[in-house]
C-alpha cells in the first residue's frame, strides 16, 4: 500500500509586506559634522592651551629646582661667589648641570632667540642688543651676558652678580656659606630662561621665564634710521690739551689747538668702548630731527623752511629748553684729515642779566653724543 507523504508548508502573508529600513540623509550628516567641528573648535584649543600652560609650569618648576640643586652643591664646595666674569662662573656651574653649548657675548644669539615677547602686555623686543645685567635692568652687577644651552633643552641668558655685600637689603648679592644648606645661590645670577628652547611662543609666562630680571632696557638711547645708536648726550665742561691729543692719536698731525673740545668728547666716547658721529649718521640723525628725508648736509640755513622738532630734540636731551638755538657743527679743527669724525655740539644760548653791567649776555655750553 502506497503512503503518501503530504508536504505541509505554513503559509504566511508575510511575504507581502514590503521592509522598510531607515538611514541619515546626506544633509543630516553634514549638519552633524559641522555640530561636532564647531564644538571641537572650541574646546580643543582650550584644551591644548591648558595643557601647554601646565607642560611649560612643570618644566619651569623642574628647572629652577635642578639649578638649586646644582647651585647647593657650590655652595657647599664654595665655589659659587668671587668669580669676575659671567663665563668664569658658567664653567663652574658647568660642571654641575649638564650644557651642551655656550656663547660668548659677541655671538649671544647663537643660544638664544633674537626676538622675544616680554611682561604682562606681551611687548616685543629685540634681544640682539642685550649684551649686559645693565639690559636687565641690574646697574650694579657690570657683567656681560652669556648664552646657555642646557642640555633638557632650555635655552638662556645669564648674568652673574658679582655683589659678595650690599648696604641695600632689596639688592641681592652673592655670598656662600659652605654650613649652610639654605643657600641656593639665586642671588648669584640674573637669567631669562625658555624651557621651550628656539620654538615658538617665545613669550614670557609661558615658555619664558626669569630670575632676578626687572626689566629688559637699551645701551643706547635712541636708534636713527639708518640703525645708528645714540647714547645719551653729555656736556663737555673741559677741553682737552695738545698733549691730551697727541697721546690719543700718537702725532700731532692731527693737533693744532691748545684747548680742543672735539678730543675731549672723542677722549669720553672712547673710554665707553664707543664712537663720535661720523657725517652720514650726522645727517641722519638731521633728518629725524627735522621730520624730513631732504638733507644731504650738515647745515640747514634758516631759510630752508625745515624746523627743529623741539619736543623731540629735548627728548633725545639735545635741548633743555624749547628755543634753544640749536646747530651742527662739523667739528674738524685742523682741517689736516677729511675722515676725522663729526661731533653733535648744542649751544644752548640763554639770556642772562649782568647786574653789574647793567646789561643782558649770552652763556654757551657744548654737548657731545656717543655712537655704538
Amino acid at each position: 500500500m502506497k503512503k503518501t507523504v503530504k508536504n505541509l508548508i505554513t503559509w504566511s502573508p508575510s511575504h507581502l509586506i514590503t521592509s522598510q529600513k531607515s538611514a541619515f540623509t546626506l544633509a543630516e550628516v553634514l549638519i552633524t559634522l559641522a555640530i561636532i567641528g564647531v564644538v571641537a573648535a572650541m574646546t580643543i584649543p582650550t584644551l591644548v592651551a591648558d595643557y601647554q600652560e601646565r607642560s611649560w609650569g612643570t618644566a619651569a618648576s623642574v628647572f629652577e629646582r635642578r639649578l638649586e640643586e646644582a647651585l647647593k652643591v657650590m655652595n657647599t664646595q664654595q665655589t659659587l661667589a668671587g668669580y669676575s666674569t659671567t663665563q668664569e662662573f658658567v664653567n663652574e656651574l658647568s660642571k654641575h648641570f649638564k650644557i651642551l653649548k655656550t656663547c660668548d657675548n659677541n655671538n649671544l644669539m647663537d643660544c638664544f632667540e633674537d626676538s622675544i615677547y616680554w611682561g604682562g602686555n606681551g611687548t616685543f623686543v629685540d634681544m640682539k642688543d642685550k649684551k649686559t645685567t645693565k639690559n636687565f635692568g641690574i646697574n650694579d652687577w657690570g657683567t656681560d651676558l652669556i648664552g646657555i644651552q642646557f642640555a633638557n633643552g632650555t635655552t638662556a641668558l645669564v648674568g652673574y652678580n658679582t655683589l659678595t655685600s650690599s648696604n641695600d637689603p632689596a639688592v641681592p648679592v652673592c655670598r656662600q656659606d659652605p654650613y649652610s644648606n639654605e643657600i641656593t645661590g639665586m642671588g648669584c645670577l640674573a637669567m631669562i630662561y625658555d624651557t621651550n628652547g628656539f620654538k615658538t611662543p617665545n613669550t614670557f609666562g609661558k615658555d619664558l621665564r626669569s630670575i632676578n630680571v626687572l626689566e629688559l632696557t637699551d645701551d643706547y638711547n635712541f636708534k636713527t634710521d639708518d640703525g645708528t645708536k645714540w647714547g645719551i648726550p653729555f656736556k663737555v665742561t673741559e677741553p682737552a690739551t695738545k698733549a691730551d691729543c697727541i697721546e690719543m692719536f700718537g702725532s700731532e698731525d692731527y693737533c693744532g689747538s691748545e684747548n680742543d673740545y672735539w678730543v675731549a668728547a672723542l677722549k669720553i666716547c672712547k673710554s665707553q668702548g664707543k664712537n663720535l658721529p661720523n657725517r652720514n649718521q650726522l645727517i641722519s640723525l638731521l633728518k629725524k630731527l627735522f621730520h624730513t628725508n631732504n638733507v644731504n648736509s650738515l647745515y640747514i640755513e634758516s631759510s630752508s623752511g625745515l624746523e627743529l622738532d623741539y619736543d623731540l630734540a629735548q627728548k633725545f636731551g639735545f635741548a633743555n629748553r624749547v628755543g634753544a638755538q640749536i646747530y651742527i657743527i662739523r667739528s674738524d679743527p685742523h682741517y689736516y684729515n677729511t675722515q676725522t669724525e663729526l661731533i653733535w655740539i648744542t649751544e644752548n644760548h640763554a639770556q642772562e642779566w649782568n647786574s653789574d653791567r647793567g646789561s643782558s649776555s649770552f652763556t654757551k655750553y657744548y654737548q657731545a653724543v656717543c655712537v655704538e
